[in-house]
């Protein structure tokens, strides 16, 4: 395949560069970036072609048969005329003759060639190229091993013998009923039936008229044995919205853990109860590695796949690095659960009115006070009902744009 050319590139040929890119892009599952390891050796090995040191030294290079030959050296006597008339021959093709590169002898006058700045830069791409290629593959092999041991190893909490000696939990869960999520009732309704003993549920809407009102309602007449409570109007604290939504909330909480809820999630029976085992005394913060429930259509799949392939991949690994004691922050702000003494250490929520990213600066002022960060056993479970692909595309845009909004400020 490899065959030898001059110029840029030469030892490959456009179609062993064509084939080779084509092998990495279309190849099977598993090898998407092979392409990149592909252009990155081949670099490698053109930039090296390039720089053999010269020599006087010729050979003959017989295409048909892919031979070197050294070509004979020329005799010192001199030629010997024939008696005999020679006989009429046909006269052999001349043979192309291909100059190969050799280590010039030591205390020879010659130089070697020095690379040019054309197969520096192609020496440094290259391997800038295999850099990124062999590190990628390690962020991607621990992120499935740290998640295989993470969200495959749940902890018992033992909540039979009542709510004495287990935490409380205020779950707060700020609501926007327009446009109305067809899911809401389903979602909302998962938190009433949580398997723990101790907690309350807070939710919080800012304008009177949400529909989301009528719906809270109906489930707390429904569950009249779960301590719920609706919160209308919230109060301004700063320029973010859900704060200002949950404020009211906040201040109504009574218990030791407070957990912050998106309302498009829906939750098991026993996710409330996973995430308060992982809250061990040196944990401040237990969030969940966010993930979708299976719904129809060509959004969802494209939600699913984000979020449970490249997302994954990196809130994982940014999790493990967290749980060695590196610092990292990766918390979302979705479903987080949080010791609420230490937020009123800080004077509350309220004051992180004024960040856009409110989840992010929970994690750090928790982390900065020595407290640790873990990730749940069990993801959080979207579900909501609008799903299209601009929104989808609008909330990544918003995800990489909040951190650097709220450092501004």
């Amino acid at each position: 395949m490899l065959r030898p050319g001059r110029g840029a590139g030469g030892w490959l040929s456009s179609s062993d560069w064509l084939w080779l890119l084509l092998r990495g892009t279309f190849g099977s599952t598993g090898r998407n970036h092979t392409w990149a390891w592909n252009v990155g050796f081949l670099l490698l090995i053109s930039a090296a072609h390039h720089n053999l040191p010269s020599t006087t030294t010729s050979f003959l290079f017989f295409p048909t048969h892919a031979t070197f030959f050294t070509s004979p050296a020329p005799s010192s006597s001199p030629a010997v005329p024939h008696s005999s008339p020679a006989a009429p021959q046909s006269t052999p093709a001349p043979l192309p003759i291909v100059e190969v590169s050799l280590p010039a002898k030591e205390g020879s006058s010659e130089k070697s060639v020095t690379m040019t700045d054309a197969q520096v830069y192609k020496v440094l791409l290259a391997s800038a190229i295999l850099i990124f290629w062999s590190g990628f593959w390690v962020v991607h092999l621990i992120g499935i091993i740290y998640g295989y041991r993470r969200l495959h190893q749940r902890r018992a909490l033992s909540v039979e013998s009542g709510d004495q000696g287990v935490l409380g939990v205020s779950v707060l869960k700020p609501l926007v009923g327009t446009p109305m999520d067809p899911n809401l009732m389903t979602n909302l309704e998962t938190f009433f039936t949580l398997n723990y003993p101790k907690f309350e549920l807070l939710f919080c809407v800012q304008e009177e008229g949400d529909p989301s009102i009528m719906i809270v309602q109906q489930l707390m007449k429904k569950h009249p044995h779960v301590d719920a409570s609706c919160f209308i109007g919230g109060l301004e604290v700063g320029v973010n919205p859900k704060i200002n939504n949950m404020q009211p909330g906040y201040l109504a909480a009574k218990h030791e853990l407070l957990l912050v809820s998106d309302s498009g999630l829906l939750m098991k029976e026993d996710t409330l109860t996973d995430m308060v085992a992982h809250m061990t005394p040196d944990v401040g913060i237990v969030h969940q590695m966010p993930f979708t429930c299976d719904r129809k259509g060509w959004p969802a799949i494209l939600e699913k796949v984000y979020f449970g392939t490249g997302h994954a991949r990196m809130y994982l690994f940014l999790g493990l690095l967290d749980a060695l004691g590196f610092g990292v922050n990766c918390c979302t702000g979705m479903s987080c659960l949080m010791r609420k003494k230490v937020l009123d250490e800080a004077g509350g929520i309220s004051a992180f009115g004024i960040y856009l990213a409110e989840d992010y600066f929970f994690a750090k002022y928790i982390q900065d006070r020595g407290w640790g960060i873990r990730i749940a056993s069990q993801p959080a479970w979207q579900n909501a009902g609008i799903c299209r692909v601009k929104t989808f595309l609008s909330r990544l845009t918003r995800m990489g744009l909040l951190p650097l909004a709220s450092l501004s400020l």
